[in-house]
């Protein structure tokens, strides 16, 4: 994996047990995207069923499995299913910016810092792997350090935690790793 960064605390002080009870300087986060107007669906994705799940419950899961800290991306008006855990939702800041806007926001609220920020949604709770507490992006920044983030749309719901976990293995010393089939 990367190299151990220098701020790193032990599990007994650690206000994110999930990034530090294996005494892990940096973390895996996570952002799932789900900001799209679905027009060819013709509705929207996240309130699709798969199984007992709507498609955003079954995401926001499998990569909670496989990350440190997890957020969901969501439209300026977006109404969105319950999720379980607590998740932090965060909203675009301009509509119609397709998913580097999504993503933008996402990678500034793992990072602590950013535009979005300060106006995230809420948070809904007890699932495994996210935040708890809604200034706690901020405060991980002190205990642990984000190194890698795994970016996926909320219609993806055969996602695999061991790949997840697997590609951000091998994106290690990357700026970015992606799939090409």
């Amino acid at each position: 994996m990367s190299q151990p960064s220098t701020n790193q605390q032990d599990a007994s002080s650690c206000e994110h047990p999930q990034c530090c009870a294996a005494s892990k300087p940096e973390c895996y986060g996570g952002i799932v995207l789900c900001g799209g107007r679905s027009r060819r669906m013709g509705r929207d994705k996240t309130w699709l069923r798969f199984g007992t799940e709507t498609m955003l419950q079954r995401v926001v899961r499998l990569l909670g499995e496989a990350v440190d800290r997890l957020v969901v991306v969501a439209g300026v008006d977006q109404q969105l299913p319950p999720l379980d855990g607590l998740i932090r939702v965060l909203r675009d800041r301009q509509p119609d910016r397709g998913p580097l806007e999504g993503i933008a926001v996402g990678l500034a609220a793992l990072g602590g810092s950013g535009p979005g920020v300060e106006d995230s949604g809420p948070r809904v709770p007890g699932s495994p792997g996210v935040t708890r507490d809604d200034d706690s992006a901020v405060r991980a920044r002190d205990v642990c350090r984000i190194r890698l983030v795994f970016v996926v749309g909320c219609d993806m719901p055969l996602l695999r935690p061991a790949l997840v976990r697997r590609m951000l293995e091998l994106a290690a010393g990357c700026d970015v790793l992606a799939p090409a089939m």
